[in-house]
Order: C-alpha cells, then sequence, then structure tokens
C-alpha cells in the first residue's frame, strides 16, 4: 500500500505521536526507530503498520529484512510505503 501525507490514515498516525488522549482513546501508539522497532518485535508486540520512506531509493539491510519476515506476514501488519 503506497499513502502519502495528505491521507486520512497518515493525519492518524501523526495525532498518535504527538496527542496522548489520541493514543489513550485508540488504544495504539507508534514506535519509530531501528532499536525500539526491533526490541517491539522482540518481545512479541502486536504490529498493525510497518510505515517507510517509499521513495527511497534501496532501504538498509534492517528495514528490507523487517518488511520480508514471517512476523510482519503472520501478524497481518499492513506494509506501507510513505510518498511525498
Amino acid at each position: 500500500m503506497r499513502i502519502t501525507t495528505r491521507n486520512a490514515r497518515f493525519q492518524q498516525w501523526v495525532a498518535l505521536l504527538s496527542n496522548r488522549t489520541k493514543r489513550a482513546q485508540l488504544g495504539e501508539f507508534v514506535v519509530q526507530g531501528v532499536r525500539p522497532i526491533t526490541l517491539a518485535v522482540e518481545r512479541g508486540w502486536a504490529i498493525r503498520a510497518l510505515l517507510y520512506d517509499g521513495d527511497r531509493p534501496r532501504l538498509s539491510e534492517w528495514a528490507t529484512r523487517l518488511l520480508r519476515t514471517e512476523l510482519s506476514h503472520t501478524q497481518g501488519a499492513q506494509q506501507v510505503a510513505l510518498s511525498t
């Protein structure tokens, strides 16, 4: 799936980053960064969506491996390419 910054779902993710009330209402939050994401995966947290830069010509080995893992497919996590 590919979305832009004007997409309603993208706007919801932005709200989750900065709005504690929204996080509490939805019971969701955003984890960002290599180490925090790695820890979340290692601890078996339910992942609803994996967001990545869809405009990058090549992702890092870590990101590519994460997107290809069986974990992301078995949990039903959406893989979302963000585009400007």
